[in-house]
């Protein structure tokens, strides 16, 4: 038998490298979660099972050094968390597969200039979330990207607040963006361009606007936002600067009557220009308006747990409690659908309560 100096010593390098065995398990399953291409899905199982197989053969050896020491130390599990992002990635593939055609024929015509996204919905639909989700998972598969080595960074635009636009208004914009983009609001569009050059990687620009944003600027400051970008001078070969203006349309319920009406009315006139704006107006732009985001129907959400949440729990578990909570009338819309902010919440709960 070993000494008890030797057993600690043996019993440590082994406890490490199941340590270590253990956090690439992890990554690995928080990869394979939120990976949707099949070849690159089958080569993460077979480096999970691997890892699994090496640490599995260390458990009994440390179990056994363990029974050789006085005082044990129980064996160390850790399970992968659960990514942020895989509640959210209940469909919207319509959206994806709506993008990817729009981002083809922007490279195929018009590959150096600026490319508009256009995400609209409830504002129970976590546009933010969506967004997340185009930039980790839907635009590097759409531009088939290397997700080890390519990062697409993202700046946060801000829209001017009611109290900022009565004058001047894209004047604000600009600013905001010089601000965001090089850390001065004066900065000229040439030294904008320069930080943006300066990328290998997709750039990402995002803005977000309430209904209530309307109010005061209507469609003038977002025709003006059009043409701005269609002004922006031509990228470097192989560039994309990816702009997302994200509307979301406030809900009316818990407003006054008048206020009810006009909401009302600046959602119809906002959807309506939205879904029937024109980007050939803007020769020198390419871009596209998603379909609206809407609440979740029942069978996405079935389909997400066969393909992203049986890494963490059991199907047969899971999808009874999918059935159940669309027969909760309070969480459905009229349509039967589950608005995503709510439904989030939860899977999130359904994912902590059956996982393995």
């Amino acid at each position: 038998m070993l000494a008890e100096p030797n057993i600690k010593s043996k019993r440590a390098a082994l406890q490490n490298e199941f340590d270590l065995l253990s956090e690439k398990i992890k990554r690995l399953r928080e990869a394979h979660a939120i990976e949707t291409d099949v070849a690159t899905r089958f080569k993460l199982e077979k480096q999970t099972e691997q890892a699994e197989a090496e640490r599995d053969a260390l458990e009994p050896q440390i179990a056994a050094l363990e029974r050789q020491q006085p005082a044990r130390v129980s064996l160390k599990t850790l399970q992968a968390p659960i990514p942020n992002l895989l509640p959210y990635l209940s469909d919207r593939s319509y959206h994806e597969t709506e993008l990817g055609k729009a981002l083809h024929a922007h490279q195929q015509s018009k590959p150096r200039r600026p490319f508009i996204c256009i995400i609209h919905g409830d504002e129970f639909e976590c546009h933010d979330m969506f967004l997340e989700r185009l930039r980790l998972v839907s635009l590097p598969r759409a531009l088939k990207l290397d997700t080890e080595r390519v990062y697409i960074k993202d700046y946060l635009l801000q829209w001017p607040s009611s109290a900022e636009t009565r004058q001047n208004q894209f004047d604000l914009v600009r600013s905001h963006l010089a601000a965001t983009l090089v850390g001065d609001s004066a900065a000229s569009i040439e030294e904008m361009s320069i930080v943006i050059s300066r990328h290998e990687a997709p750039v990402m620009i995002h803005t977000h606007l309430l209904t209530e944003d309307w109010q005061y600027t209507g469609p003038d400051l977002l025709h003006e936002f059009f043409k701005f970008w269609n002004d922006w001078q031509d990228l470097a070969p192989k560039q994309l600067l990816f702009i997302c203006l994200c509307q979301k349309y406030q809900r009316i319920e818990t407003r006054g009557f008048l206020q009810k009406r006009k909401f009302k009315t600046i959602n119809s006139t906002i959807r309506t220009f939205f879904t029937a704006f024109d980007f050939s107006a803007y020769k020198q732009l390419h871009g596209v308006t998603l379909p609206e985001l809407c609440a979740i129907p029942r069978k996405d959400v079935e389909d997400w747990v066969r393909e992203h949440a049986r890494e963490f729990c059991y199907m047969d578990e899971l999808l009874p409690r999918v059935r159940a909570l669309y027969e909760q009338t309070g969480l459905c819309t009229p349509e039967g659908g589950i608005p995503m902010e709510r439904l989030a919440v939860k899977l999130k709960e359904l994912l902590n309560e059956y996982r393995y």
